[in-house]
């Protein structure tokens, strides 16, 4: 799950490829979903709801923060 996905994290070539750059929040999941611990900071301008309710990040969110 990347938890950053956002235009500024996107770089697009000549040719319209584009490719998803900045991966220093990214977190590996086997059941499509994280939970953050007590404290952890996260981007709010771009979380959807279940991250603030829940502190669980999904590729849904990723989805969302796009």
């Amino acid at each position: 799950i990347h938890r950053d996905l956002a235009a500024r994290n996107c770089l697009v070539n000549d040719l319209g490829v584009v490719k998803v750059s900045d991966f220093g929040m990214t977190r590996y999941v086997l059941d499509d979903q994280y939970t953050s611990s007590s404290g952890a900071k996260f981007p709010v301008k771009w979380c959807p709801p279940e991250v603030f309710n829940y502190s669980r990040f999904s590729s849904k969110s990723d989805v969302w923060s796009y």
